[in-house]
């Protein structure tokens, strides 16, 4: 049952943090149906850490460059990395802050399935929106510092479960201008820093509480399986946006929250 439930919360997470379909919204519903036999908000925050491992991996050689820029820009040496970076810096700054101060919050309130039912559709029918109006000429090397910002107050209603932080960074990029590949990949770059400090956080938390062996082994098999299969879907994903559209995950969204609806009474 154990080794069932690790695979397939290990899948679930893989597939959805990436695309825009709510990972959180996914896990708030398969914890609904399934009886956990782990903790689930820390088996969560160890899923994310797989999620976040695969972006370290997959963005490794733009990651040194941003690092280097971000460094030389302190010397006075500035150029399109290191103004990159900082606009990923204030991008994240809305969301540390509201994520270190209503932490308690988002956790007892947010994660009711009414909420992921909502989500879902508010969000489906935003990238109906950005994908019939907006337009898509722009690069992320256009960005502004306002825009950042934008983005970066946005990302936070990704707190509530069914929203999708990658799916809503992306609608707001794209409506800024920015092309669906474009848009995506400041969101991908944008998740690192977001989900370094929930998960160094959410990880300090679980060594403070302390923890048996034989549940560290099972957090570690679902941290290598999280890790793995999502490196293949952040490779697919952003390959799809260059010529593919939001469409099919917009009528996903609206489809599933009708189907919970249905079957949960919500």
């Amino acid at each position: 049952m154990i080794t069932l439930y690790i695979i397939f919360s290990s899948l679930i997470q893989s597939i959805t943090e990436f695309i825009p379909v709510s990972s959180s919204g996914h896990l708030v519903i398969w914890h609904h149906f399934i009886s956990s036999p782990l903790n689930e908000i820390q088996y969560d925050i160890i899923l994310h850490a797989g999620s976040l491992l695969a972006l370290l991996f997959y963005f490794r050689k733009d990651l040194v460059k941003l690092i280097k820029g971000w460094l030389l820009s302190f010397q006075g040496q500035h150029n399109e990395d290191s103004r990159l970076a900082w606009l990923l810096i204030i991008s994240t700054i809305p969301a540390a802050v509201i994520g270190f101060f209503l932490e308690d919050i988002i956790v007892n309130i947010f994660r009711a399935t009414y909420w992921v039912v909502g989500m879902l559709v508010v969000v489906g029918f935003l990238m109906i929106l950005v994908e019939k109006y907006a337009e898509q000429k722009k690069t992320v090397k256009e960005l502004t510092i306002k825009q950042a910002i934008y983005l970066g107050l946005w990302q936070c209603l990704a707190f509530i479960p069914g929203t999708s932080r990658s799916g809503i960074t992306i609608i707001t990029g794209m409506f800024l201008k920015l092309k669906r590949a474009e848009a995506a990949r400041y969101s991908f770059l944008l998740a690192i820093p977001t989900l370094l400090g929930a998960s160094l956080r959410g990880l300090s938390m679980l060594i403070s509480e302390g923890m048996m062996m034989n549940t560290i082994i099972i957090q570690l098999v679902a941290l290598v399986i999280t890790f793995v299969f999502s490196i293949f879907v952040i490779k697919f994903f952003l390959n799809y946006l260059q010529q593919h559209s939001l469409y099919p995950f917009a009528w996903y969204r609206i489809v599933l929250a009708l189907i919970l609806v249905l079957v949960l009474n919500v």
